[in-house]
């Protein structure tokens, strides 16, 4: 759900990286598209495993996850 909040905040700085970097409408919505395309992917996986894992591994693989991208 993390992921779901940062694409679609995406909006409220987009105008300003146009500005900041001089670029145009198509190559400044290339991250919102590959966001969304990756979060669509990561749904399809997750769906189809989340019932083999128990619940406690669904809560500990972000946080995982979270604390390797801090190092």
């Amino acid at each position: 759900m993390l992921l779901l909040g940062t694409v679609y905040s995406y909006s409220v700085f987009r105008e300003a990286l146009e500005q900041t970097l001089s670029i145009g409408a198509a190559a400044s919505g290339l991250p919102y598209m590959v966001s969304l395309a990756s979060y669509a992917l990561a749904m399809f996986f997750t769906g189809r495993w989340m019932d083999r894992f128990p619940a406690f591994f669904w809560i500990c693989l972000p946080v995982i996850d979270f604390c390797l991208s801090l190092s």
